[in-house]
């Protein structure tokens, strides 16, 4: 079980980077607000996601509860194949 959450972990440790690079890639003009919002919308992310995964653990299952994550990461790889797309 350890093995799984160290790979998430390192999993989900590459998205932060990633949306910082895409958002200044396509506005290097605007880099300074984008990277502003980046940084707001994470802290927010961090705060809620885990009292989001709290109640979905106890709604359902914490096994249905850890795939949330795993939503998140693919929402990431989509936008991130949107936005390379529009290029």
């Amino acid at each position: 079980m350890m093995i799984f959450v160290l790979m998430t972990g390192f999993l989900i440790s590459g998205n932060f980077p990633t949306a910082l690079a895409l958002g200044t890639e396509h506005y290097p003009e605007h880099s300074a607000p984008i990277n502003a919002l980046t940084l707001s919308s994470s802290a927010l992310g961090l705060s809620l996601f885990p009292a989001l995964i709290g109640v979905i653990a106890d709604l359902y299952t914490i096994n249905m509860a850890m795939l949330t994550p795993i939503f998140l990461m693919v929402g990431v790889f989509i936008l991130a194949f949107v936005m390379t797309r529009r290029e």
